[in-house]
């Protein structure tokens, strides 16, 4: 990653897991508009997820019409990567929560 003036900051992956996991458990059960918020709050661009299964382009996606459930994966030129299916909607929020917010390429640039 770079900072404003295009120097190289070294990012520690592994804190960014640790802070993803300790928002969505104080978040607890996300409906769609605790999770666009809780995102919002952590400067995430919208373009980096979406929650309605359109595969718009490299993105976090939750889709819910899929015969298993509900499926959360990342979609790149029409690939679905890392995909995993979950029983519940608070479920497949919790886990595209987690992915967006450990990922330091989802936040907004100023």
């Amino acid at each position: 990653m770079e900072n404003a003036r295009g120097v190289f900051i070294p990012v520690d992956r592994e804190r960014l897991k640790a802070e993803a996991e300790a928002a969505v458990t104080a978040a607890g059960i996300l409906s769609t508009p605790a999770l666009i918020a809780l995102l919002d709050a952590h400067n995430v661009d919208p373009i980096s997820y979406d929650l309605k299964g359109s595969n718009a382009g490299e993105q976090y996606v939750v889709d819910h019409n899929t015969p298993r459930g509900w499926s959360v994966h990342f979609a790149e030129r029409g690939d679905r990567t890392n995909e995993r299916w979950f029983n519940s909607e608070a479920e497949a929020f919790a886990e595209v929560a987690r992915r967006v917010l450990a990922d330091p390429t989802t936040r907004r640039r100023s």
